[in-house]
């Protein structure tokens, strides 16, 4: 009958620590979903940042061009503009 009990109690309190175990392999998980998702959310951050500066710097860049582009114009609208006066003095 001794025998019997302590089996039972054993066995619940195996049964606890199964419970206990899985409940905190259950926060664990939880805690590492929720880093991983953070991590994540970070790593997207960083990227649409990065992603936004090249675009930011596409832009720059291209307005340079535009630039550098209207200026020459400007300059061979000037000398051809120039060569005419010459060429008809």
């Amino acid at each position: 009958m001794k025998l019997l009990l302590m089996m039972i109690v054993v066995i619940i309190m195996m049964i606890m620590m199964m419970i206990v175990m899985l409940l905190l392999m259950m926060t664990m998980m939880v805690v590492v979903v929720v880093v991983v998702v953070m991590m994540m959310m970070m790593m997207m951050m960083m990227m649409m940042m990065m992603m936004m500066m090249m675009m930011m710097m596409m832009m720059m860049m291209m307005m340079m061009m535009m630039m550098m582009m209207m200026m020459m114009m400007m300059m061979m609208q000037y000398l051809a503009r120039e060569a005419i006066n010459t060429n008809v003095l």
